[in-house]
C-alpha cells in the first residue's frame, strides 16, 4: 500500500485537483498567520487547529482526484477523512473559545471531541463509514455507509449549534467591535457550510464537489474579520479577568460576611484548594493556615487594616505577606473586602542568601584588611574567629598550627570554648595523624562518637556535648600549615556552597597566618643579627682603639731612634727602622680604616669641610710615598701647579687617594702607578685618576669590589694582605663628598680608578653634617 502511494505511475495530472490544493494551502497559511499574529492566545490556537483539519480534507481529496488506482485513491480518501471527522469538533471548540464560553461548555467540548474520535476510529477499523470508492468524471470519490450518514447528521447538528451560538452572541453584543466580529464570523461560517454540498457525491449523487468555493469565501470573510476586529475582543472585563488570573499574588474577594466570592489561580496554589473549593469558603477557616488565632486575623482582614503583614504557614515552610483593603460603592458603603497574599518564600530565601553573601564578603574583606594592616598572629586570629562566630553560629572554632620541628599540632586559638581548659587538655592522639593532615582536604563527620573520629582526639569535645565536626586544612605555599576546625553541639549538615566559602576563607586565613609566622621568625632573626652586629661593631671599635695606642708609641719611638735622639744609627739600623716605621704606618692606616668602616656602619660619620689647595694636598701625599718599595714599581705624579682651590673634607679626600694608591701599589708587582689630577673647566669639576699596570680585576668581580670586606682573592693562601675595606671606604667617602667613582680594568693589564668632584661643593655639603 505505502509503496503504491509513493509511486509516480499511480498518479495523473488533474485540473480538478488544482483548486482544492490551492484552497488547502491558503487555508493553512491563514491559520499560521493568525497563530503568529495572536500568539499565546487559546482562540488563535483553536483557529489554527480548525484550519489544519480543513487543509487535511482538501489536500487528501486533491491527491485522491489524481490517483489512477482504487487502492491509492482509497488511501488518500482515508487521509482526507482524518480532517473531515475532526472538522465539527474543531469548529465548535473555536466557537466557544471565540465567544468566551469555554468555561461554561468545557465538558460539552470534550464530549464533541470524543464523538469525533469515535468516527475517526471507524475509518481505520471498519467499513461502516467508508464502504468503497467510485470513479466519477472528475476522479475517484468515497462512498459512505451507514456510519457516514450518521456522521453527516452529527455534522449538520453541531454546525447548527455553532451558528446558533454566533447568532446569540451577535444579538446580545453591544454595538462595537465585538458585535461586528460576531457578525463577520457568523457570515463566514454560513458560507463555509455550503461546502456540505460535497456530501452528495459521497451518497452516490454524481454532482461535482465544489465545496472548495464556499471555503474560499470563508477564508476571505474570516480573514477580513480577523484583520479588522481580531479574534479576541479586549474589553475591561476580559482584561480584568486575565490580569487577576495572571497575578503572581493570591487574590481573594470576600463579601461582608467574610465568604470568598472570587479567587485566582495563585490563591488556589497557596491554599492547596481548587477554585470551586475556595469560592464559598470562610476567611476564618482559611486564616487557620497562617495563624493560630485565626479569628483575630480574619477580623483584621475584613477590617481592611493589614498592610504587608508577614506570616508563616504552620504546615508548610511558606512565608507570606498579607494586605487587605475595603471596596466601597458610589455611596461609600462597604460592599466587599479584597485580600492580597504574596508568597515571600523565595524572596526571603534570596534575602537570606544575599545577607549571607554580604557577611561572607565582609569576612573576607576584614581578614584581608587584618592581613595587610597587621602582621601580629594574635590580631589575625582574632579577626578570623570573630567573623566565623557570625558566619557559622552555634559552633566552637579552633585553630591548630603545625610545628615544623616535630610535625605535631600546636593549639593556638579557639572561640566558643574555655581556652584555658582546652589548652590544658592533654593530647591523647599519640602518633596518629590527624585526618585533615592526612587527606589535605575537608573532613566532615556528622558523629564524633563514630569510628571515623578516632584520629581526631575528640574526647574533650565529646565530654562538652559536641556531636558534629568539620575540619578544613590551612594551606599556604602548597603546604598544610594548620587546621581550622568547627565543632557543633547538634547534628549539622554543611552545604556545598558553605563548605566552598569556608575553604576560600581558610585559604586566605592560611596566607595571613603564614605571613604572621614568617614575620615572627624574621623579627626574632633580626634581633639575633642585630645583637651579633652590635657585638661585632663593639669589638671592632674597642680593638681599633686599643691597637692605635701601642702603634702610635711604636711609631713615635721609631722616629726618635731614626732622628738619633737615642744615639747614632748606622745604615743597617736605619734601613731596619725605616721598614718598622713603614709597616707601623700601614698597620695604623689599616686600624683607621676599620674605625672608619665602623663609623660608616653606625652612620656616625661627619664632614669637616674647609677651603684648601688641591695641589698642596697632592704634594703632601707625594712626600708620604717617597720611600723604597722593595719591588720594581714606579709611582708617577701628574698634576699641574694651578689646580683650583677646593672646599671639602681634606682628610677624607686624602684617605680616598691613599686607599687607591695603596691598592695600586699592592697589586702591581712591576711597572708603574700613575696619579693624575686635572680640572675639567666645562663641567666645573676636578678629575682624580689612579692607574696601575698590575694584575687587573676579573670582569665578573667588578660589580662587587666596593662591598665591605670584599677581596678578589679571599683564600688563606692569598699573597696580598688587607681586610677588604679600602674600596668600600673609597666609595662611601666619595659619595659623601658629592663625587662619583668609576673603574675600568683588564685582567693582566691593570686597573684605572677615576673620581670626579665638583670644584665648589657649598651647595652640596654642609660643614660638620652627619651622614644619615
Amino acid at each position: 500500500m505505502l509503496a503504491g502511494i509513493f509511486t509516480a505511475d499511480h498518479y495523473r495530472a488533474s485540473w480538478f485537483a488544482l483548486p482544492t490544493a490551492l484552497t488547502a494551502c491558503t487555508m493553512l497559511a491563514l491559520g499560521l498567520t493568525v497563530l503568529l499574529r495572536e500568539r499565546d492566545s487559546r482562540v488563535a490556537l483553536s483557529f489554527f487547529i480548525m484550519t489544519v483539519t480543513a487543509a487535511l480534507w482538501l489536500a487528501g481529496y486533491s491527491l485522491m482526484y489524481c490517483a489512477q488506482t482504487t487502492r491509492v485513491a482509497a488511501a488518500w480518501s482515508v487521509f482526507g477523512h482524518v480532517g473531515i471527522t475532526l472538522i465539527p469538533a474543531s469548529v465548535y471548540h473555536f466557537t466557544v473559545n471565540t465567544l468566551q464560553l469555554y468555561s461554561r461548555y468545557r465538558r460539552r467540548v470534550w464530549l464533541v471531541w470524543s464523538i469525533c474520535s469515535v468516527f475517526l476510529a471507524t475509518i481505520f477499523f471498519s467499513s461502516a463509514f467508508l464502504k468503497g470508492i467510485h470513479l466519477y468524471p472528475w476522479g475517484y470519490y468515497p462512498l459512505y455507509g451507514w456510519m457516514g450518514v450518521l456522521f453527516i447528521c452529527f455534522f449538520f447538528g453541531l454546525m447548527a449549534l455553532s451558528l446558533r451560538e454566533y447568532w446569540n452572541a451577535y444579538r446580545a453584543a453591544f454595538p462595537g467591535a465585538g458585535k461586528l466580529r460576531s457578525r463577520g464570523l457568523l457570515s463566514a461560517f454560513c458560507i463555509a457550510y455550503l461546502g456540505s454540498f460535497d456530501y452528495l457525491a459521497a451518497l452516490g449523487v454524481p454532482l461535482y464537489p465544489f465545496g472548495y468555493l464556499p471555503v474560499l469565501g470563508f477564508i476571505l470573510l474570516v480573514g477580513r474579520t480577523i484583520r479588522c476586529y481580531r479574534l479576541v475582543n479586549i474589553t475591561p472585563e476580559l482584561a480584568a479577568e486575565e490580569i487577576i488570573q495572571a497575578m503572581d499574588d493570591a487574590l481573594l474577594v470576600m463579601d461582608n460576611e467574610g465568604i470568598v466570592r472570587v479567587a485566582n489561580r495563585s490563591a488556589c496554589r497557596i491554599f492547596l484548594r481548587a477554585e470551586n473549593e475556595l469560592e464559598g469558603a470562610s476567611v476564618a477557616v482559611l486564616a487557620q493556615v497562617f495563624d493560630a488565632d485565626a479569628g483575630a486575623l480574619a477580623r483584621r482582614i475584613l477590617d481592611g487594616t493589614l498592610r504587608n503583614h508577614e506570616l508563616t504557614a504552620h504546615d508548610r515552610n511558606t512565608d507570606i505577606s498579607l494586605s487587605s483593603f475595603i471596596m466601597r460603592d458610589a455611596e461609600n458603603r462597604h460592599i466587599a473586602t479584597v485580600c492580597m497574599i504574596r508568597d515571600m518564600t523565595e524572596a526571603k530565601i534570596a534575602q537570606r542568601r544575599i545577607e549571607r553573601h554580604n557577611d561572607e564578603q565582609a569576612a573576607l574583606h576584614q581578614l584581608n584588611l587584618a592581613a595587610t594592616s597587621t602582621l601580629e598572629l594574635g590580631g589575625v586570629l582574632n579577626v578570623l574567629l570573630e567573623r566565623l562566630a557570625v558566619l557559622v553560629p552555634r559552633t566552637a572554632t579552633t585553630v591548630l598550627l603545625v610545628d615544623k620541628t616535630n610535625q605535631s599540632l600546636r593549639k593556638v586559638a579557639c572561640r566558643g570554648l574555655n581556652e584555658r581548659d582546652w589548652q590544658s587538655e592533654p593530647d591523647c592522639g599519640g602518633n596518629r595523624i590527624h585526618p585533615v593532615l592526612r587527606t589535605k582536604d575537608v573532613i566532615s563527620l556528622p558523629e564524633l562518637r563514630g569510628s571515623g573520629a578516632d584520629d581526631l582526639d575528640a574526647a574533650y569535645f565529646v565530654r562538652h556535648g559536641f556531636v558534629c565536626y568539620l575540619g578544613l586544612p590551612l594551606i599556604a605555599q602548597n603546604q598544610v600549615i594548620g587546621i581550622l576546625s568547627f565543632f557543633s553541639p547538634e547534628v549539622r549538615a554543611y552545604g556545598e556552597e558553605e563548605i566552598n566559602f569556608l575553604r576560600n576563607l581558610a585559604g586566605q586565613a592560611a596566607v595571613a597566618i603564614h605571613n604572621s609566622v614568617l614575620y615572627e621568625q624574621t623579627r626574632r632573626q633580626a634581633a639575633v643579627l642585630e645583637k651579633a652586629n652590635r657585638v661585632k661593631e663593639d669589638f671592632l671599635s674597642v680593638m681599633s682603639h686599643e691597637l692605635r695606642t701601642p702603634l702610635n708609641v711604636v711609631s713615635g719611638y721609631t722616629k726618635l731612634v731614626q732622628e738619633g735622639m737615642m744615639g747614632d744609627v748606622n745604615a743597617e739600623q736605619r734601613k731596619a727602622l725605616d721598614k718598622v716605621s713603614r709597616h707601623a704606618g700601614e698597620l695604623l692606616f689599616m686600624v683607621n680604616s676599620i674605625m672608619s668602616a665602623t663609623q660608616i656602619e653606625a652612620e656616625a660619620l661627619t664632614l669637616d669641610c674647609h677651603e684648601f689647595l688641591l695641589t698642596a694636598l697632592l704634594d703632601e701625599l707625594k712626600s708620604l710615598y717617597d720611600y723604597p718599595r722593595g719591588k720594581d714599581v714606579r709611582l708617577e705624579w701628574d698634576y699641574p701647579d694651578d689646580l683650583p682651590s677646593f672646599h671639602s673634607d681634606s682628610d677624607k679626600l686624602k684617605h680616598i687617594l691613599q686607599n687607591l694608591i695603596n691598592n695600586a701599589l699592592k697589586f702591581t708587582d712591576a711597572g708603574r702607578v700613575t696619579v693624575t689630577a686635572r680640572e675639567i673647566s666645562e663641567q666645573r669639576s676636578v678629575e682624580l685618576t689612579v692607574a696601575d699596570t698590575g694584575i687587573g680585576i676579573p670582569p665578573d668581580d667588578l660589580p662587587r669590589i666596593f662591598e665591605r670586606f670584599r677581596q678578589i682573592d679571599s683564600t688563606r693562601t692569598r699573597i696580598h694582605g688587607g681586610v677588604g675595606l679600602g674600596l668600600h671606604i673609597v666609595k662611601t667617602f666619595t659619595e659623601m663628598l658629592g663625587g662619583k667613582i668609576e673603574v675600568a680594568s683588564r685582567l693582566g693589564h691593570g686597573s684605572v680608578f677615576t673620581i670626579t668632584f665638583p670644584c665648589t661643593q657649598n651647595d652640596r655639603l654642609e660643614s660638620d653634617a652627619p651622614r644619615r
